[in-house]
């Protein structure tokens, strides 16, 4: 990945806050940390349960360009997912 010039980042890090404040967050929450969009699938650990990659449960918006990233290594744990780099998230 390209490194992204600081200016970029931080323009990117401000739509990015603004966006998940908007679209994400309930009544009385608030955004504490957020970053530019990493690349890679969404793990997750839900109910005792692990998702790898997560697939949503509800309709999400269309790519405009989708990508074919590879998948996860198997068995992948939330404590080794840094080190799995077809992952961007885990929840």
């Amino acid at each position: 990945m390209k490194d992204i010039p600081t200016r970029t980042a931080i323009e990117l890090n401000r739509i990015v806050a603004a966006e998940v404040t908007e679209l994400w967050l309930r009544p009385g929450e608030r955004l504490l940390v957020s970053g530019v969009p990493a690349c890679g699938h969404v793990g997750a650990l839900i109910a005792g349960q692990r998702h790898v990659p997560y697939i949503p449960t509800r309709p999400v918006p269309a790519m405009k360009d989708p990508t074919h990233w590879p998948l996860p290594a198997d068995g992948v744990r939330p404590e080794d997912w840094p080190d799995d780099p077809t992952l961007g998230y885990w929840v």
